[in-house]
């Protein structure tokens, strides 16, 4: 399941290059750009998730963080879990996504208009 999401993420952040619509861009900009969308949809997953984790585990999750420095790999899976106690949390980060997308082609919209 981890890599079919990756896989989406992936898909995801190429949709909104080609809908952003940058045709003067070299392969290097479009490269940083992917890298900013990716660095927002990470930051708007985390948001989905620790503004709708219930109190409690939210406390467990944050007591699980504070007790050790984790790889990258290992926070993935703390988060992975956290995520399951997230209620409707497919439907919170579609709704997520899809705002998410609205406003990036948005803000390249006005970006041209500049």
């Amino acid at each position: 399941m981890e890599d079919t999401f990756v896989k989406f993420i992936e898909e995801f952040t190429e949709e909104v290059v080609s809908e952003m619509n940058f045709e003067n861009m070299n392969d290097e900009q479009k490269q940083e750009l992917r890298n900013l969308i990716s660095a927002r949809v990470d930051k708007n997953i985390m948001g989905v998730m620790l503004e709708n984790l219930p109190e409690k585990e939210f406390k467990k999750l944050t007591d699980i963080l504070d007790k050790g420095d984790w790889t990258e790999e290992e926070q993935h899976a703390i988060f992975t879990e956290a995520a399951k106690k997230v209620p409707d949390f497919e439907t919170k980060l579609a709704e997520m996504f899809f705002k998410l997308k609205k406003e990036l082609v948005e803000d390249a919209e006005e970006l041209k208009n500049l």
